[in-house]
């Protein structure tokens, strides 16, 4: 039966600096912070204007359509 070796001073150093290599290039990663919860706040902003635009339809209400089209918006029906 062999006797386990310990790994050797260059291999722990190799392991070290692949590790150490790895967490360097996640930072920008974790820096950006989180796309996906910036995706959830377009959603939700998107449906929350979608819901104005609805009531403004079913209400007639031109000054909150005014407010969310632009000023160059040509409608046709």
């Amino acid at each position: 039966m062999r006797s386990r070796s310990t790994p050797s001073r260059a291999s722990q150093l190799h392991l070290l600096t692949v590790l150490l290599c790895g967490c360097l290039l996640s930072l920008p990663a974790l820096a950006m912070g989180n796309p996906a919860g910036k995706k959830h706040d377009y959603k939700r902003q998107i449906e929350q204007l979608e819901d104005q635009w609805r009531v403004a339809q079913l209400t007639n209400d031109t000054s909150v359509m005014d407010r969310l089209l632009s000023d160059d918006y040509i409608g046709t029906p």
